[in-house]
């Protein structure tokens, strides 16, 4: 008797210096249940003896499931509540602007007609226009290397090469496509901000400076036009389009990135930022809901 008290003892000092608070509740039930089956008498040796393996049982879980909580310190279960990462709105007004971005942050505009949020991957990124057609970002060491997102752009004629206004998906990526002033391939679906684009890598046909609003760049092609500046295709610059419907409408996302230099710098920072962009359909803009 004087031993089964002093392991009693023993025990309740070990468990409170060692075990956690609690062990779960359905470990406690299994073992509660266990002990009605075995039914120990008082002062019997043979229960007690029983009861042991029963005992150990519990205190390996128990130690299991606080060894288990040191070791998860800094290191929280990946089924637990996540944190949101921080959306910073961008204030870019009056557009044209010019706002430096930090780094590894996310933005939403303000003004476009769907809200739109994205990523920088560096801090070398400016946003130089937010209106309700026209989003550009630029890089602030280089303005030729820009990201450029339009909404239901017009397209700007070129000779016999017209098209009716408002087109849709499918008429503005056939007016691309069959654009006479143009080197067009087509790099077929992908997948923008959950939604399906067509990919269309686009260059210009002529080496020559052309005197129809290109002043100053070598084989200009003008292509669509918002309120802001017209997007252009100049000769040996690159530009990936990809065109996507949203909210009934025609969006464009342009990666404009001239010279040789900027396949291996530029184009796969603007390729990561296209990759974490996310458009809310139905949404309305701060300007939309203001009475």
């Amino acid at each position: 008797m004087m031993a089964a008290d002093q392991f009693e003892s023993q025990i309740r000092g070990w468990l409170a210096s060692e075990a956690p608070v609690e062990a779960p509740d359905y470990l406690l039930d299994a073992v509660a249940a266990r002990i009605d089956e075995l039914g120990p008498r008082r002062g019997d040796a043979h229960g007690l003896r029983t009861l042991l393996p029963a005992v150990i049982v519990v205190l390996a879980v128990i130690v299991a499931l606080g060894l288990g909580n040191v070791l998860n310190i800094g290191n929280p279960s990946p089924t637990g509540p996540s944190v949101a990462p921080s959306v910073t709105v961008v204030d870019c007004q009056p557009s044209p602007c010019r706002v430096p971005l930090a780094g590894q942050a996310r933005y939403r505009t303000e003004i476009f007609a769907v809200p739109m949020t994205f990523r920088t991957v560096d801090g070398l990124w400016v946003m130089t226009d937010d209106t309700r057609e026209l989003v550009r970002m630029e890089r602030a060491d280089d303005p030729r290397q820009r990201l450029t997102v339009l909404i239901q752009p017009e397209l700007i004629p070129s000779g016999g090469h017209t098209a009716q206004p408002g087109a849709n998906v499918e008429g503005l990526v056939a007016w691309v496509r069959t654009h006479p002033d143009l080197t067009v391939t087509d790099r077929g679906g992908v997948v923008i901000g959950g939604l399906d684009a067509v990919r269309l890598d686009i260059a210009s046909r002529f080496d020559t400076e052309r005197g129809d609003g290109c002043t100053g760049v070598r084989g200009c092609v003008l292509l669509l036009a918002t309120s802001g500046e017209p997007l252009a295709v100049g000769y040996g610059d690159i530009t990936q389009m990809y065109v996507l419907e949203l909210d009934g409408k025609a969006l464009v996302v342009a990666i404009e990135a001239a010279g040789d230099s900027a396949i291996d710098g530029f184009v796969p920072e603007a390729v990561a930022v296209l990759a974490s962009l996310q458009f809310q359909p139905g949404a309305e803009t701060d300007e939309e809901s203001a009475p």
